[in-house]
């Protein structure tokens, strides 16, 4: 009787080491291309600027301005009277970054009364967010 020996063993099915290897490639690219919406307490219409602020970074003070001059502090809504005292329970609050949303319709005098509490607080960092604007 003779017997039948296979030298090298038969490979069944698809090899899915390199699909895998793309779909881990893509996964990281949309994960670094990803850009993520801030969580907005009040409805703004963010004026258009080609020299504004328009990215955030992640470890931010946010202040929103609303069109009515309501104020929001990193999502909690506030009187203009409250908003130094919830500053200054902030970490590090003075060498922050601090990020003004202000709607393009809410008066000037909001966002000024805004900058007036963050510069008595000593906060030097303020930036405006504005949307991009394409060309001139």
């Amino acid at each position: 009787m003779k017997f039948q020996y296979k030298s090298a063993r038969q490979q069944q099915g698809i090899d899915l080491t390199p699909l895998m290897d793309v779909m881990f490639i893509i996964l990281i690219f949309f994960m670094v291309a990803a850009t993520f919406e801030l969580n907005r307490t009040i409805r703004l219409s963010l004026p258009k600027s080609l020299s504004g602020e328009s990215k955030i970074s992640k470890d931010k003070i946010l202040i929103e301005v609303g069109p009515d001059g309501e104020i929001s502090l990193n999502g909690e809504v506030m009187h203009l009277s409250q908003l130094s005292e919830q500053i200054q329970q902030i970490e590090h609050y003075a060498e922050s970054t601090v990020y003004i949303l202000g709607d393009e319709n809410a008066d000037y005098r909001y966002i000024v009364e805004v900058i007036d509490v963050l510069k008595v607080l000593s906060v030097n960092d303020i930036s405006l967010v504005t949307d991009d604007k394409e060309g001139f």
